[in-house]
């Protein structure tokens, strides 16, 4: 992969162009910001892993690796139509906590005014996650290019992925899980654990009295 095509890459991780929908959002309401800036450290772990999924799939199309759901390649593995015949990663998340040392609760953060003129309030709460990522090849040398290509693939792009909301990543481990102890019969499983730190933002808006009760009576 040469200069250009990995300025290109780092272009469509870029926060504008990776993050679709940028809105901060409760479950069903909406907060159109255009003067509140997404902090640093706010983007949640879909968001990492579906960077590393862009990361892997156009960077190592060479080796025409492909990026899925643990439970998916379990799919393929019992599928003979589509067998497996090439380097696949998995991943799938051990657990999500609240990150030690801070409140096992939303922090407040700061009021705002929402575009309907209703106030809200900002809360954060920031989590430590273990993601794993299973290396699955047909053969050994293979798996084992493929791991290194990947751990070096996330130290390259260390500081776009932070730079779009990342706290902090890196490895945790390198174990055999026997869950995959299945595949073992006919591939090479090499699995990795990262540690990846998240922030995330909420707005909760406060809901006037006289217009909830005005609308019931309405419907």
């Amino acid at each position: 992969m040469d200069r250009k095509d990995i300025s290109e890459l780092e272009i469509l991780l870029d926060r504008d162009n990776f993050f679709y929908d940028s809105k901060i959002t409760n479950e069903t309401k909406t907060y159109n910001t255009n003067n509140l800036q997404k902090a640093k450290g706010n983007a949640s772990l879909l968001d990492f892993i579906d960077m590393v999924a862009l990361i892997v799939e156009s960077t190592m199309d060479d080796l025409e690796v492909t990026f899925m759901t643990d439970e998916r390649a379990y799919l393929f593995k019992e599928d003979p139509l589509e067998p497996i015949n090439h380097p696949i990663i998995t991943f799938k998340v051990l657990e999500r906590v609240h990150t030690e040392g801070t409140a096992y609760k939303p922090r407040y953060m700061e009021e705002i005014e929402g575009e309907d003129g209703r106030p809200g309030i900002i809360y954060n709460e920031r989590f430590t996650n273990h993601v794993q990522f299973n290396i699955i090849a047909p053969e050994y040398r293979i798996a084992w290019n493929v791991m290194e290509r990947f751990e070096d693939l996330l130290i390259s792009y260390a500081e776009t992925i932070r730079g779009n909301g990342i706290i902090e990543y890196f490895l945790y481990k390198q174990y055999r899980d026997d869950y995959y102890d299945s595949f073992r019969n006919t591939f090479t499983v090499l699995s990795l654990v990262y540690r990846v730190d998240t922030e995330s933002l909420r707005v909760i808006f406060k809901e006037n009295i006289k217009d909830i009760i005005a609308n019931n009576k309405n419907q």
